[in-house]
C-alpha cells in the first residue's frame, strides 16, 4: 500500500514538473499566427520577405537571421521617435556580404550600407523627422545565400538625443556617432554639364554631346543614370567612365534598348569601351556596382565620349605624301583596352544565362582568355531575330593558333541545337554560319575552342566576330572604293587610246603601174555590231528541302529514325558559283533552304561527294546512304 501511494505521489510530481516546463516553453515561443513583437534578442521568423510581413524589432536589441534562398530578403519594423538618432549595425557571420537599407513609414528608401571583405561590421545612423514605424531590409548584394541558420546579426542601440547648441566642456567628449560620416560634397567639374534627373531609363535619357563629357552621382543603390549619344555609322567611339571612389557600371544599349556590352570600373577606378557604330543612336547607362554615394553627393563619376575616327581632310593633289602601306585596319589604330586578368570586355559570358546581347552589323573584338580562373573559355552571345531574315555570323582576324568552332541554338540550352561550323574551308580556321530564321526571339551563339589551346597560350587568343541580319537575296550595293588621300598618283602624259575610226580612211596613192596609170582602191567603214544584252535572270525566291537518310532496311525510302544529322550542305549558283546558303542537317536529317533565286541551283554535300543541279520545279532533294553489302558467308 505504501509503495502504491509513493508511486502515485511520484507520478503527480513528474506531471507537475512537465506541465511547468511546457508552460515555460509556450511562454517563450512566439505565436505562429503573429511573429510580433520579438524579444530584444531573437532570431528572425519567416516569412518576413516584404514590408507587410516584417518582424517587429524591439529597441534596444539585436536580431539574427540568414539569407538562405536566392532572392531572399528579410524585413524588420521598428518604432521610432521624431528627432532621435538611431544607429543600426550589421555584422556578417560568414564570408557572404550582407546589406541593410532603411525605409520610412511610406516605404521610401532613406539610407543603406553593406559589408565588404575589409569590413565585416558596418553601421549607419539616421534621424527621423516624424514619430512612425520605420523598416530595416536585409539583402545579399552578391546574390549568395547560405545554408543558415544564421549568417548575420543586426544590432539597434538605444536612440541618442540630437546634439544641443550648448557648448560641451572640453573634458567631456561627445559620443561619436558611427553612421556613414557626412562628407563635404566633391565640387563639380568646371565647364562640364551634369546629369538631370529623372534619367533612370533610356526613355528619359539625358542627351550627351559627342564628343563630350558629363558628370553625375549615384546616391541610391537603385539609381541609374542614362544618356543618349548620336553617332555616325562606320565611326569608332571610345567610352570612358571614371569613378571617384565607388565602383560603377557602364552599360551600352542600342537604339531599341537592347544591351550590347558593358563593364565596371573595378580596375583603377576607370573603364574604357570601344564602340563601332552601326546605328545612329546609342544609350549609355551608369549604375552602382555595390555601393551608393552619400545622399548629398553631387558627383561621383565622369563619363566621356571620344571620336576615334575623325572626318578625314582631303589631301591636296599637288602635295605628294609618303605612300602608306595598305592595311586591313582603320586609319586610326586604337590600342586595345587592358581588361582585368586579360579577358575581353564582354566577360563573363561563359554560359547561356550570361550570353552577351549583340547587334547586327557590328564587329566585336574578343579573346579566349578564361574568366574567373577557369581553364577553358566559351563565349556565348545572343541576337534578336525575326522570321524571313537571313542571319550570317563569322569570325575573323584570328591570332596565330586560334581555331574556333561556332554553334547556333534557337534557345538557351543544348537541346535547341540548330547547326555548327568548325572551318570555313580547308586551311581557313575561321567559322561561319548562315541561317534562314523561322521564328521571333533570341538566337544563341556559342564560340569556343574546347581544349585546342593551352591556357598558357590564351594571352594571344584574339579574334573578331560579327553578325548580319538581312533579307535573303537583297542586293547590297558595295561602297565606292576610296583612294588613299595620303598617296598622290603620279601625273603621266596622256596616251592616245586606239579607237575605231569614225570617218572614211583617205584613199592612198599607189605607185604607178607598168602602164603608167594609177589604180584606185575602194574602202568602206565597217560598223561594229552592238553587243548582245544578256537577258537578266528571273528574280525572286525558292524554297526546297534537303533530306539525308541511311536506308537501314534497304526499302529505298526514308523511314522513321533513318535521318542522319550533322551533314554540311551548301547551295550555290550554277552560273557564278556564288554560295547562296549553307547549313547542317537537323536530328531528322532535314534542312530547309530559302534562296534568292527561282532558277536551278547547285547542291553540294562534300562528305558524301554529292554535287547535283536541282531544277526550279523540284521542292525536295533526297540523298540515300545505302547500307553496305555483306557476304552471305564470312570466310
Amino acid at each position: 500500500m505504501n509503495v502504491q501511494v509513493k508511486r502515485f505521489t511520484t507520478g503527480l510530481a513528474t506531471l507537475a514538473i512537465l506541465f511547468t516546463v511546457a508552460v515555460i516553453i509556450l511562454a517563450m515561443s512566439p505565436s505562429w499566427g503573429d511573429a510580433s513583437p520579438l524579444a530584444p534578442t531573437a532570431a528572425e521568423i519567416e516569412p518576413n520577405n516584404d514590408f507587410a510581413t516584417a518582424n517587429t524589432f524591439v529597441i534596444p536589441g539585436n536580431m539574427t537571421g540568414a539569407i538562405t534562398v536566392l532572392g531572399d530578403e528579410d524585413y524588420f519594423k521598428i518604432a521610432i521617435a521624431a528627432g532621435q538618432i538611431y544607429t543600426v549595425t550589421i555584422t556578417r557571420t560568414g564570408t557572404q556580404e550582407r546589406r541593410i537599407d532603411i525605409h520610412n513609414n511610406v516605404q521610401v528608401w532613406v539610407a543603406g550600407v553593406q559589408t565588404d571583405p575589409a569590413r565585416p561590421t558596418v553601421s549607419l545612423a539616421f534621424q527621423p523627422q516624424t514619430t512612425a514605424t520605420y523598416y530595416i531590409r536585409v539583402s545579399a548584394p552578391n546574390n549568395d545565400p547560405t545554408a543558415g541558420p544564421t549568417d548575420y546579426t543586426i544590432d539597434v542601440g538605444p536612440p541618442a538625443p540630437p546634439p544641443t547648441n550648448t557648448p560641451t566642456p572640453t573634458n567631456t567628449p561627445i559620443p561619436t556617432v558611427t553612421p556613414t560620416p557626412t562628407q563635404t560634397p566633391m565640387p563639380t567639374p568646371q565647364n562640364i554639364p551634369g546629369e538631370s534627373e529623372p534619367n533612370d531609363t533610356v526613355a528619359t535619357a539625358d542627351a550627351l554631346a559627342v564628343p563630350g563629357k558629363i558628370f553625375g552621382a549615384i546616391p541610391n543603390i537603385y539609381d541609374v543614370d542614362c544618356f543618349s549619344i548620336n553617332t555616325t555609322i562606320g565611326l569608332q567611339y571610345r567610352l570612358v567612365l571614371s569613378d571617384y571612389g565607388f565602383n560603377r557600371w557602364l552599360k551600352v544599349y542600342d537604339n531599341n534598348g537592347y544591351y550590347i556590352m558593358g563593364n565596371t570600373t573595378a580596375t583603377n577606378h576607370e573603364v574604357e569601351l570601344t564602340l563601332q557604330a552601326g546605328l545612329t543612336r546609342y544609350y549609355l547607362c551608369v549604375s552602382a556596382v555595390t555601393t551608393a554615394s552619400p545622399s548629398n553627393a553631387l558627383v561621383d563619376y565622369l563619363l566621356e565620349v571620344i571620336i576615334l575616327q575623325p572626318t578625314l581632310t582631303p589631301t591636296s593633289t599637288n602635295t605628294p605624301s609618303p605612300t602608306q602601306t595598305p592595311t586591313s585596319q582603320s586609319p586610326t589604330v586604337t590600342p586595345k583596352p587592358t581588361w582585368p586578368g586579360g579577358f575581353d570586355a564582354y566577360e563573363p559570358n561563359y554560359n547561356f544565362n550570361l550570353a552577351t546581347t549583340i547587334a547586327s552589323g557590328l564587329t566585336y573584338d574578343l579573346n579566349f582568355m578564361p574568366w574567373g580562373g577557369a581553364t577553358v573559355d566559351n563565349d556565348y552571345f545572343k541576337i534578336r531575330v525575326k522570321p524571313g531574315l537571313q542571319l550570317t555570323c563569322q569570325t575573323s582576324d584570328l591570332d596565330p593558333g586560334v581555331d574556333p568552332r561556332m554553334v547556333f541554338y534557337s534557345g538557351p540550352a543544348e537541346n535547341y541545337f540548330i547547326m555548327a561550323n568548325d572551318d570555313i574551308a580547308l586551311g581557313d580556321f575561321n567559322s561561319r554560319l548562315s541561317y534562314y530564321v523561322t521564328y521571333e526571339g533570341f538566337l544563341y551563339i556559342l564560340i569556343g575552342q574546347g581544349d585546342r589551346m593551352d591556357i598558357r597560350d590564351a594571352t594571344n587568343s584574339d579574334y573578331s566576330f560579327g553578325c548580319t541580319l538581312a533579307v535573303p537575296g537583297a542586293n547590297v550595293t558595295p561602297a565606292p572604293v576610296k583612294s588613299d588621300p595620303g598617296t598622290v598618283q603620279p601625273t603621266t602624259n596622256a596616251t592616245a587610246t586606239p579607237q575605231t575610226p569614225t570617218s572614211p580612211i583617205a584613199t592612198p596613192t599607189l605607185p604607178p603601174t607598168v602602164e603608167g596609170q594609177n589604180k584606185e582602191l575602194d574602202f568602206r567603214l565597217v560598223t561594229t555590231p552592238a553587243p548582245i544584252t544578256p537577258t537578266p535572270p528571273p528574280t525572286g525566291f525558292r524554297t526546297f528541302r534537303v533530306l539525308v537518310y541511311y536506308d537501314a532496311n534497304g526499302d529505298g525510302f526514308a523511314g522513321a529514325g533513318e535521318g542522319v544529322p550533322g551533314f554540311f550542305v551548301s547551295v550555290r549558283s550554277p552560273e557564278t558559283r556564288a554560295e547562296l546558303a549553307r547549313g547542317y542537317t537537323d536530328d531528322q536529317g532535314q534542312l530547309s533552304f530559302t534562296v534568292p533565286t527561282v532558277g536551278t541551283v547547285r547542291v553540294l554535300i562534300p562528305l558524301l561527294g554529292f554535287d547535283r543541279l536541282v531544277e526550279a520545279a523540284k521542292s525536295e532533294v533526297s540523298v540515300r546512304i545505302a547500307p553496305p553489302s555483306l557476304p552471305i558467308v564470312i570466310p
